[in-house]
């Protein structure tokens, strides 16, 4: 009922029951001391953490996340604005490692959503072009 409403201070740390996920993988949250794991689903206005794990489910509509970003296919990191315990203030992120390959276009598609919303302008390839025409 508050998600809905509340602006990015409300940290939903519970998995939405109902994402409309485009796409999903099984996913271990890494932790400083001990991590949790679980099923990462991409929809088309939030990405769900859901796992069993106490305190660690998570939903983030896309206005909520600062940034996304990986370093190869098997990892992913969220940067959010939910504030990090260790430093006031601060960005918290959440680094993801992959059980299943994080298809390149996924990972563009996902990229361009969160920034398009920020007013980023990219170019597009002749065959994006091509394809939305």
């Amino acid at each position: 009922m508050l998600k809905d409403k509340l602006d990015r201070r409300f940290v939903a740390a519970m998995a939405d029951p109902q994402p409309n996920a485009l796409w999903e993988l099984p996913v271990k949250l890494l932790g400083t001391i001990k991590g949790s794991e679980g099923l990462l689903q991409v929809g088309s206005d939030r990405i769900v953490y859901k796992t069993d794990s106490p305190r660690q489910s998570r939903t983030w509509l896309y206005q909520d996340i600062e940034n996304v970003s990986t370093s190869d296919r098997y990892q992913l990191t969220l940067t959010t604005y939910e504030r990090a315990k260790t430093h006031y203030g601060s960005m918290k992120g959440f680094n993801f490692q992959l059980k299943q390959p994080l298809d390149e276009k996924r990972f563009d598609s996902l990229w361009k959503r969160l920034n398009q919303d920020k007013g980023l302008q990219y170019l597009t390839s002749i065959e994006e072009r091509n394809t939305s025409k």
